[in-house]
């Protein structure tokens, strides 16, 4: 392979599942994406900070998608909600990364659209059940990994109370009430996780 084809080869998936990363797999808007992912670079810190890792890969996202919709038909939401309740809250992806995954799976013919009334419910066709039973392997792999994700964090507890707080305080109507109401429980947490420290210290 050349130097100039080293340059322009598209990335590929880290876990080599046969999914191709999803910003490069959409049709027609690579120059706009291109830009965009700067703009995103620059506002997290540049590029001498350590990228945001998402908790599962692009192509095991797609097998998880597809494994999901093979269970049953389902809409773009409801992978959202039920991706969200496997990992216990700990990881819920946006529309922006499941539906463009969706959008590869139907590419590649693993997928097809059924309309439901107003949604586009998404059903599995008969190559992407050989996907799926080629990727045996892989899916156990990815459901040990959603296991751990499920598994008490505080991590994820920390940003499940941040996104809590964050959201509340989002709003235009919050009242000083409430406003306090956070404080204290913000207060009261903090003063029992460190009596948490002070009875290890005892013992």
């Amino acid at each position: 392979m050349t130097e100039q084809n080293k340059q322009t080869a598209p990335a590929t998936d880290e876990t080599n599942t046969g999914y191709p990363h999803t910003t490069h797999a959409r049709r027609g808007d690579g120059h706009r994406r291109k830009g965009r992912n700067m703009q995103n670079s620059r506002h997290k810190g540049g590029p001498g900070r350590r990228p945001h890792r998402r908790p599962l890969a692009h192509g095991d996202l797609s097998l998880l998608i597809l494994s999901l919709i093979q269970d049953t038909p389902r809409h773009g939401y409801d992978l959202i909600t039920q991706i969200e309740t496997k990992t216990a809250g700990a990881y819920k992806p946006s529309p922006g990364v499941i539906y463009p995954a969706l959008e590869v799976l139907q590419d590649m013919g693993h997928v097809e659209i059924v309309p439901n009334g107003s949604k586009k419910v998404y059903h599995i066709t008969a190559e992407g059940k050989a996907t799926l039973t080629e990727a045996e392997n892989d899916l156990a792999r990815i459901s040990d990994k959603l296991d751990r994700l499920a598994a008490p964090s505080v991590r994820a507890a920390v940003h499940r109370l941040h996104d809590a707080v964050k959201s509340h305080m989002r709003e235009n109507d919050v009242t000083e009430t409430v406003r306090a109401e956070i404080v204290q429980i913000l207060d009261e947490a903090h003063q029992k996780i460190g009596a948490l420290k002070t009875k290890d210290d005892d013992s």
